[in-house]
């Protein structure tokens, strides 16, 4: 049975949190609370009717960063906490994998590319990779960080033979839809390895 995580309960009182575990997994399970919160300019905010008891829970794990709204509208709990402390997937993964790539000095050194600011803010990336993560498990089920690497790597070479427009490191890895998530495809598709594996052949990342 999994474990309920109590860090998404840091701050409130012990008779709150009865009330808090119902109102997270209402949340959690897509159920009726969403009737009571809407998303304003990118916030999650409460509707005026209610309850005062639930309206001070409420308010407590927006504040907190454990209710949020993703790039879609959609409100539910943040990605970096999850529901059960077992439901975390590849926690080992290294957000640094892929803002490496957009460094201004790796962009400068290997492309003669004078464009600063794409490595994106660290937390932001971390939170969107937790997204990712989540929406996406099954394929992140066999994700290593040598693949997040290639990945964005490949990217990064892409935009440039295409004269593309490098997106910010935390909108190519999630911001509604996954520009990683393609490339990590694309790689496993293809396989990474040179010397073991020819163009065109599936790499089994199973067996890693």
């Amino acid at each position: 049975m999994n474990a309920f995580n109590y860090e998404l309960l840091q701050g409130l009182p012990p008779n709150d949190m009865d009330l808090a575990k119902i109102i997270l997994f209402t949340i959690n399970q897509n159920l009726r609370i969403y009737d009571y919160l809407e998303v304003e300019d990118g916030r999650v905010v409460m509707c005026n009717d209610l309850k005062q008891d639930v309206n001070r829970i409420v308010r407590q794990l927006i504040d907190n960063n454990v209710i949020v709204a993703d790039y879609e509208g959609e409100i539910r709990l943040s990605p970096m906490m999850p529901l059960f402390a077992t439901d975390a997937v590849n926690n080992n993964l290294d957000v640094q994998s892929i803002r490496k790539y957009f460094k201004h000095t790796y962009l400068e050194e290997n492309f003669g590319l004078s464009i600063a600011g794409k490595m994106g803010d660290v937390k932001t990336c971390q939170r969107n990779l937790e997204y990712v993560k989540q929406d996406y498990a099954e394929l992140f089920r066999h994700v290593t960080n040598e693949l997040l690497e290639e990945a964005s790597r490949r990217y990064i070479q892409s935009c440039i033979d295409q004269d593309r427009f490098i997106l910010d490191c935390d909108n190519f890895i999630y911001n509604g839809k996954s520009k990683l998530c393609e490339f990590i495809e694309m790689v496993i598709d293809e396989g990474i390895r040179e010397d073991t594996i020819k163009p065109g052949q599936a790499q089994d990342w199973t067996e890693e």
